[in-house]
């Protein structure tokens, strides 16, 4: 579904390093957190939302502080239609409609530490039944009202594999920083990032729900991207705790990050 082009890394701001688009200087030790993004159709988040790619990704930086995920990690977003999120929502959770945001974790236990309440919990060992008679395992997914069923197949397989046609993506690399220091990944795989998972906002979904809540377009969309992030890190909102918790670091971030509602 997506190709991907040039990759830049950034370190993160947890580190004190500048966030300017100058390179940063980087040692073994500091996190560094990447975020690709893709379009279906080509497009920018400043066309689309009036919110800069720079902007979500110092999102991404102050939710996983706020949540205390120190290590180095990296996600893939997708940025597609009502049409491409319906077909992922078929796919993966089997409801054929669709959703603003979906959210598909790697991870086989929750990153962050919380309260049980608060987290998705780790899929069983072996495979269970689920209502339409597939077996669930890993990896999870979730939309945004928090319900989570799980694919047979891995979505990052399908956001490495290019298009079969009915989708053209161009991946896009947001992050400033130093393009020489890709090398480091490749010669140390013990230093590669951890791999989050994937996220898929729907472009027209955001739009409606922005000017049915009455507050920006940039918003919206920051605000299901740093949903979707918690998720992925290990949050549930099944229940009211889970809600509450992901709700309050949500809002958290947006307002460090400078996002507000108008």
């Amino acid at each position: 579904m997506m190709n991907g082009d040039d990759e830049l890394r950034q370190p993160s701001a947890l580190n004190g390093a500048d966030t300017a688009s100058e390179p940063a200087e980087t040692t073994g030790d500091e996190q560094e957190i990447t975020l690709t993004f893709s379009y279906d159709p080509q497009v920018s988040l400043e066309e689309l939302f009036g919110i800069g790619e720079e902007t979500l990704f110092h999102a991404f930086d102050l939710a996983l502080a706020r949540v205390g995920v120190t290590e180095s990690v990296e996600v893939s977003v997708l940025i597609t239609t009502d049409e491409g999120i319906q077909t992922l929502n078929r796919e993966y959770r089997g409801k054929d409609e669709p959703t603003d945001v979906l959210s598909f974790p790697l991870l086989d236990h929750p990153l962050v530490e919380a309260p049980d309440d608060q987290l998705w919990q780790p899929p069983d060992a072996e495979f269970v039944e689920i209502e339409d008679g597939e077996p669930a395992g890993s990896p999870r997914s979730f939309a945004a009202d928090g319900a989570t069923d799980a694919g047979e197949e891995d979505f990052a397989d399908d956001f490495a594999e290019d298009a079969d046609g009915d989708q053209s993506l161009k991946g896009m690399i947001v992050i400033m920083g130093d393009a020489d220091d890709e090398e480091s990944f490749a010669d140390e795989p013990e230093s590669w990032p951890t791999h989050l998972g994937d996220i898929a906002i729907s472009r027209e979904t955001a739009l409606r729900q922005a000017r049915q809540a009455g507050h920006s377009a940039a918003y919206e969309v920051a605000f299901l991207f740093v949903h979707g992030v918690l998720h992925l890190v290990g949050f549930d909102d099944h229940t009211d705790a889970g809600y509450q918790a992901m709700v309050a670091h949500q809002e958290a971030a947006l307002a460090q990050a400078g996002v507000t509602r108008m």
